[in-house]
């Protein structure tokens, strides 16, 4: 419980207890100032505080308040001081049926509690006071009133309550895409950013000796920016109108291993027939998982070969990526911030997927994740 609610329910709980005091005050001054006092004094006492149990416990217990206040009003009224000439008795079973109405959280229990104050009344002022009938029918119109205005506070609390939960749950669906977001501004920026730097690297050492190369590349480095742009541009655009998985796919794969190719990286890919019919969401993600072991591996394992195998057979969808380890004496040009993999490990989860992650056996590295895709398209 939060410090504002526990403020709040403080309050309420305050609140509570002075109403409580308050009309049991009001009742035994009544009661004891008045000329129709029947009975012994401790037993009206009594019944006159347990009358107020509604009000100070009637949120937590409306049902086990109700029962108490109305035995009270109806022992008081048959057995004691008759309440034909007070008024607190009927504000009593008002709040009653006020309370059955609020706070009684079945519509049966609520019910039963009106009824309840409808046959008090009719029980004991008309059965055994001798009150005229119309004043019964009064008070039972009353009585009815007052269930419905809690009913009504009951409506707008559970509403109010209703749309707390969904602008909470809208506030949580609104950062968990705000971080799918991040995720995916992450891998393309990674990515562009390390094949561009592979690609300088490269051009600087053969620059000099060999400048077609060095254009070839340069080439190769603007093809890169401006497809890391356009994907930022789409990636941006999810951000302006309704979220898509736009930015990569299974069809995009080859691009992409053209571009590491174009860095200098020997990579491989095999997607297989199957695989292809992935739905969309599904194949956005693993193209996301290529993209960050293929990135990872041309940070960490410069010269290494990448082999990447996407695989589909059944109700799921296979990733494989392995790189065999750096080439001897060759240095990682860029280094990473280590928050790749853990995004990929949420990536996955969010398809109930699993992923695998670390050294391969010849020294490379691995990565692995199985996509659960029941439906293909």
């Amino acid at each position: 419980m939060s410090a504002a609610d526990a403020a709040s329910r403080a309050r309420v709980g305050a609140a509570a207890a002075l109403a409580s005091l308050g009309f049991a005050a009001l009742a035994l001054t009544e009661l004891f100032t008045g000329d129709t006092l029947r009975g012994p004094v401790a037993a009206n006492v009594a019944t006159t505080v347990l009358t107020t149990a509604p009000l100070l416990f009637g949120a937590a217990r409306p049902v086990l308040t109700g029962v108490i206040a109305l035995a009270a009003l109806l022992a008081q009224t048959v057995w004691l001081t008759p309440s034909t000439h007070l008024a607190m008795p009927l504000a009593a079973a008002l709040a009653v049926a006020y309370v059955a109405g609020r706070h009684a959280a079945g519509r049966a229990a609520a019910l039963g509690l009106l009824t309840g104050a409808v046959a008090g009344e009719w029980l004991g002022p008309i059965a055994v006071n001798r009150d005229p009938v119309d004043d019964a029918i009064f008070v039972t119109a009353l009585l009815v009133v007052a269930w419905l205005a809690g009913r009504a506070r009951r409506a707008r609390a559970l509403l109010h309550a209703a749309e707390r939960e969904r602008d909470a749950v809208a506030a949580a669906a609104g950062a968990a895409e705000r971080e799918r977001i991040a995720r995916d501004l992450h891998d393309v920026v990674a990515h562009a950013v390390t094949v561009m730097v592979v690609q300088a690297t490269g051009t600087r050492l053969v620059a000099r000796e060999r400048p077609e190369l060095a254009v070839r590349a340069l080439a190769e480095i603007e093809s890169t920016g401006r497809e890391a742009l356009d994907e930022l541009r789409r990636m941006l655009g999810v951000l302006r109108g309704p979220a898509t998985d736009a930015a990569g796919g299974l069809p995009e794969l080859d691009r992409l291993v053209q571009r590491a190719r174009a860095a200098g990286a020997r990579v491989e890919l095999t997607v297989e027939p199957a695989a292809r019919a992935a739905p969309r969401a599904i194949a956005a993600a693993a193209y996301r998982i290529v993209q960050e072991a293929v990135t990872n591996a041309l940070r960490h394992a410069p010269g290494a070969p990448v082999s990447v195998t996407v695989g589909g057979g059944g109700p799921r969808l296979t990733v494989r990526v392995h790189n065999g380890p750096p080439a001897p004496g060759a240095t990682a040009p860029v280094t990473g911030a280590g928050r790749g993999l853990a995004g990929l490990r949420e990536r996955v989860a969010v398809h109930q997927g699993q992923l695998s992650s670390g050294p391969a056996d010849d020294g490379g590295f691995l990565v692995e994740a199985v996509l659960p895709c029941a439906e293909y398209r």
